[in-house]
């Protein structure tokens, strides 16, 4: 796998969606989402 290439895109991304306030909504809900899968691995330890 090409990892600058990757970093270049991933920045790409950041850059031109920070301009139009997408990649704040982005990793908002990712980080959101990871919240969740967190706390649902976590129950999942305390339940079974």
């Amino acid at each position: 796998m090409d990892f600058s290439g990757m970093k270049r895109t991933w920045w790409g991304i950041v850059v031109v969606g920070g301009r139009r306030g997408v990649s704040e909504r982005v990793a908002l809900s990712v980080v959101h989402a990871s919240k969740w899968d967190a706390a649902a691995s976590v129950s999942r330890v305390f339940s079974g």
